[in-house]
């Protein structure tokens, strides 16, 4: 479990956390992160719970991310994403919450 949420961590979020194989927690909600979410980070195919909600992350949501079949919950919400809901999220199974909006 990483949970980094409420830290002012500002910056990119790096390419590196996805050599994080075995993570199944990742909360790095209520930060002031910008720039893109890697297409790294579905390289976590262990991952249950990614929460980047409340930064300043743009761009699209990467596809990768509907290659992490294991996620239950997924929270990008008060973002500045573009872009539609990547169609790969469809293959995610055991996805129980998305959490996309305002």
């Amino acid at each position: 479990q990483l949970d980094l949420s409420r830290n002012n961590l500002q910056g990119i979020i790096p390419d590196s956390l996805g050599n994080l194989s075995k993570l199944v927690i990742l909360d790095l909600n209520s930060n002031h992160l910008t720039g893109s979410i890697s297409p790294c980070i579905g390289s976590l195919k262990h991952l249950l719970k990614m929460d980047f909600s409340h930064n300043s992350l743009e761009n699209e949501i990467p596809v990768s991310v509907g290659t992490m079949e294991a996620l239950k919950f997924i929270d990008l919400r008060r973002n500045s994403l573009l872009g539609g809901v990547p169609e790969s999220l469809s293959r995610l199974k055991n996805l129980q919450e998305l959490y996309l909006g305002d």
